[in-house]
C-alpha cells in the first residue's frame, strides 16, 4: 500500500502564497470588470434616453440586475469556489433573480408580439452582453476558473448587465415584451459566453 507523501512546510507555504496571489488577482480583475461593466451598461442606457418612470420597482430591478450579474461573474472569476455540482443551481438562481427583476418592470398587460421592437431590444442587449463577455475574457484571461461552466456563468452575468440599458431606455412595458425579449438576453448571453470561452479560453501549457 502506497502512503501519501506529506507536503513539506516550505511547499505548503509556497502553495498558500500562490493561492493568495491568485485570489488577490481575481478580486482585482473582478472589481475592474464590475466597474467597467456597470459604467458601460448604465452609460449606454442613459445615452439612449430615460424611458422608465422612476420609482421603487424601477430602482429595485436595477439593483437586482446589477447584483445578480456581478455575482455570476464572481463565480466565473473563482472568487467563491463551491463544488461544480452546486454551480448550476447558483446559475439558475441568478437567472431567476433576473426574471424577478424583469417582472418588477411590468407596468401593463400583454400585447401582440412585436418582432421589430422585440428584436431590437434583444439585439441591443446581446450586443452589450457580447462587449462585456469579451471584456471579461480579456481581464480574466489567466484567472478565470478552469473546471466550471465558466463561459456560461460569465455570459449569463454579462447578459443580466446587458438588460440594464434596456430597462432604462425601453419604452415598452408589456409583460410579454419584457419576459420574452428582455428575458432572453441573459439566457442567450450564457450560450454566447460558453461558445466564446470554448473558442478563446487560453489552453493549458
Amino acid at each position: 500500500m502506497i502512503e501519501r507523501e506529506e507536503l513539506s512546510p516550505a511547499l505548503r507555504a509556497e502553495i498558500t502564497r500562490d493561492l493568495g496571489q491568485l485570489h488577490d488577482a481575481r478580486r482585482r480583475r473582478l472589481g475592474l470588470f464590475s466597474l467597467l461593466g456597470l459604467g458601460i451598461t448604465l452609460g449606454f442606457g442613459f445615452a439612449m434616453g430615460l424611458a422608465a418612470p422612476p420609482g421603487w420597482p424601477f430602482f429595485t430591478s436595477l439593483v437586482v440586475f446589477a447584483v445578480a450579474g456581478v455575482a455570476l461573474a464572481a463565480f466565473a472569476f473563482g472568487l467563491r469556489l463551491p463544488a461544480r455540482r452546486r454551480l448550476w443551481p447558483i446559475l439558475a438562481g441568478g437567472l431567476g433573480l433576473g426574471l424577478l427583476a424583469t417582472a418588477l418592470s411590468i407596468r401593463e398587460g400583454g400585447a401582440p408580439i412585436d418582432f421589430l421592437h422585440g428584436g431590437t431590444c434583444l439585439g441591443t442587449g446581446l450586443g452589450v452582453a457580447a462587449v462585456l463577455i469579451l471584456l471579461g475574457l480579456a481581464l480574466g484571461r489567466r484567472v478565470l476558473r478552469r473546471h466550471a461552466p465558466t463561459g456560461f456563468l460569465l455570459g449569463a452575468g454579462a447578459g443580466l448587465l446587458g438588460v440594464l440599458p434596456l430597462h432604462v431606455a425601453c419604452v415598452h412595458s408589456a409583460a410579454d415584451h419584457l419576459m420574452v425579449w428582455h428575458g432572453l438576453v441573459p439566457i442567450m448571453g450564457g450560450v454566447f459566453g460558453a461558445l466564446a470561452w470554448t473558442l478563446l479560453a487560453p489552453r493549458p501549457r
